[in-house]
């Protein structure tokens, strides 16, 4: 019990040195501490260092401007698309998706009408020959009609 009191009291005391050890490190400034005003000059190493971070943090940010104008402009898109169609739709991943069930749709029924055309060009040859047969066959009977009554 006391070993352990003694080393939580050894790194609670090592802890609270922290600070003063941090304290103690040497300026990077070229002019002593004594002689600095409230603002230290900066090392050349201290001025690219600020100026690597400044032109990343410019970078990030203009990037991110950038993004969220493609964004708000896609957002904007959805939504005129959204309002001439009246398809209602978030995003352009939804709208992609009902293009292609929309698709699917029509190459159905475009394969269904052929299928019918088909079909009615069928029946439609039907008639006709059977309308060629029945006529012919009705002007024969007339014909051997007409024959038998005369002679």
């Amino acid at each position: 019990m006391k070993s352990t009191a003694m080393k939580l009291t050894t790194f609670f005391l090592l802890l609270l040195l922290m600070p003063m050890l941090s304290l103690g490190q040497r300026s990077k400034s070229r002019i002593p501490y004594s002689k600095q005003g409230f603002t230290p000059e900066l090392t050349t190493y201290d001025l690219q260092l600020f100026n690597l971070n400044y032109n990343s943090m410019m970078y990030w940010y203009g990037t991110a401007m950038e993004i969220d104008s493609l964004y708000q402009m896609e957002k904007l898109k959805v939504t005129y698309y959204a309002k001439i169609t009246g398809i209602q739709a978030q995003s352009y991943e939804t709208l992609a998706e009902i293009y292609a069930n929309k698709q699917a749709i029509e190459k159905a029924i475009a394969t269904e009408k052929d299928e019918e055309i088909k079909q009615l060009k069928q029946r439609n040859r039907r008639l006709i020959i059977t309308n060629t047969a029945l006529t012919l066959g009705i002007t024969a009977v007339a014909v051997s009609t007409i024959y038998f009554a005369i002679l």
